[in-house]
């Protein structure tokens, strides 16, 4: 496994703001108490799922470094608003069972190479399906109907503590459309702290999302042998 500076390296590679910005935040991450803080350089902690799904929330889900903690806490504990019945491929039965978003962030680093395989599936299933398809998208937009094959998403919007993780994949014999799932997270009642952003009327709202790349690349990073 990784120490912390390795997986602020990791994230920091794929966030616009730079790394001092991502050590800011998770500092405020860690100081209120989601990420681990024993020992230091041979002996620091090893971060675990946990720790690099709080961070990831600390990122995406905060307006400033100052806001991360009590953002943190709060988008940890959203829940589902409806309880997901669809039949999810094996793949994704760990996100889907996740009792909240926290638990959902866990899940996703944790199947990342089960989900990386259902992508692979995605794309040969896909490219059997269209074989006999010409693919007009290419020439005009540089992307191929193969990249349509598989997409996963999660978003977070802010203000407002809400959350959304989204995955499309492709099986033989379906509809490109038919394999979805959809997984939104609103405001858990078990709630203790309160963001300042919270006790304002605010006519504002951001959206921030992130693809399975940096899921991916955070689970290599975490356990290196598997990969």
């Amino acid at each position: 496994m990784a120490r912390l500076p390795a997986l602020i390296d990791t994230l920091a590679a794929r966030d616009t703001r730079g790394r001092p910005t991502v050590e800011h935040i998770a500092r405020v991450v860690r100081e209120a108490g989601f990420i681990q803080t024993t020992g230091r350089g041979r002996g620091a902690a090893e971060m675990t799922e946990s720790d690099a799904a709080s961070l990831i929330i600390g990122l995406n889900a905060s307006e400033s470094p100052g806001e991360a903690g009590d953002r943190v806490e709060i988008f940890r504990k959203l829940t589902p608003v409806v309880p997901h019945n669809m039949e999810a491929p094996p793949e994704l039965k760990r996100v889907v069972a996740a009792s909240n978003f926290g638990a959902a962030m866990e899940a996703l680093i944790l199947s990342a190479n089960e989900i990386d395989n259902l992508k692979a599936s995605s794309q040969e299933s896909f490219a059997q399906m269209m074989a006999d398809l010409e693919d007009p998208l290419s020439a005009v937009t540089g992307y191929s109907l193969r990249d349509l094959s598989f997409a996963l998403k999660v978003t977070f919007a802010v203000p407002e503590p809400v959350a959304k993780i989204s995955i499309r994949w492709t099986g033989i014999g379906r509809v490109p459309s038919s394999g979805a799932i959809d997984l939104s997270y609103w405001q858990s009642t078990g709630r203790t702290r309160k963001s300042k952003a919270d006790d304002k009327q605010l006519d504002r709202a951001v959206t921030v999302a992130i693809g399975f790349r940096t899921i991916r690349e955070v689970h290599r990073l975490l356990w290196p042998e598997e990969n």
